[in-house]
């Protein structure tokens, strides 16, 4: 099992633009910086890894920052209202939030997404804002 975390707010994938010039990717600049998060990782955890190629399972959790309006005011700034939702039901989408994850792993973490037979993903609020990658054997 691999747990990876990157810190910083979720980014969800955008659709790939055509122009008279071609195609371009829009995701480019977050999968990158996803990407150096996850090799940062490796190196401050000093582990060796190649690309995974046998079936395996992954589990992606997506922690988004409350908005202040969740947040009761004066001496109470730090607790959350009761009538404050629970879940995170607003944009952006759980799907394209995880389809970020599954690009930026190709050829690094897995040898290509299709390796993945089950996926999990949440999205949910949290103090810190991050990703948790959770990666098992299948």
């Amino acid at each position: 099992m691999i747990k990876i975390i990157v810190i910083g707010c979720p980014v969800s994938l955008k659709r790939h633009r055509h122009t008279k010039w071609g195609t371009y990717d829009p995701s480019k600049k977050d999968k990158d910086n996803l990407k150096l998060q996850v090799v940062n990782f490796f190196n401050q955890n000093s582990i060796e890894h190649t690309p995974i190629e046998n079936p395996i399972i992954v589990e992606l959790y997506f922690y988004m920052k409350r908005p202040k309006s969740h947040y009761r005011s004066g001496k109470f700034s730090n607790i959350i209202k009761d009538k404050s939702p629970k879940h995170h039901i607003t944009k952006p989408d759980v799907d394209n939030l995880a389809k970020l994850v599954l690009d930026a792993g190709n050829d690094f973490l897995w040898k290509d997404d299709s390796v993945i037979v089950n996926l999990i993903a949440n999205k949910c609020y949290g103090q810190k804002p991050r990703t948790e990658i959770i990666i098992k054997d299948a």
